[in-house]
């Protein structure tokens, strides 16, 4: 046997906490799914990928969530995506079951 093997057990704290940051990476929480970001017109255009100017006509027409403090604008990321999603468009086979039960349940 090798005799310069360590042995946990004649491992000081320090020695041990050094050796477990070595090898084990524990990976860090993505902050948007811990809270979520807010931020101006550059969050807005990455997450929806529209232009400032169509970004800025959703807001004027109030069809985009937004928050004004000031002459500044904001956006919730969350808010956004949520906003994305609600535009969802049913599929064929959807509108189908959505015809079915609304038929059984007419009779």
């Amino acid at each position: 046997m090798v005799q310069n093997e360590l042995r946990l057990i004649d491992l000081t704290v320090e020695q041990l906490r050094a050796l477990l940051k070595e090898n084990i990476s524990i990976p860090a929480p993505a902050t948007a799914q811990l809270e979520d970001e807010i931020g101006g017109i550059e969050l807005a255009k990455s997450v929806t990928k529209l232009s400032f100017k169509t970004i800025y006509q959703l807001t004027s027409k109030r069809m985009i969530p937004f928050f004004k403090k000031g002459k500044f604008l904001y956006f919730s990321r969350k808010e956004l995506e949520t906003w994305i999603r609600s535009g969802k468009k049913q599929t064929v086979s959807e509108i189908e079951q959505a015809a079915s039960a609304y038929l059984l349940k007419k009779r």
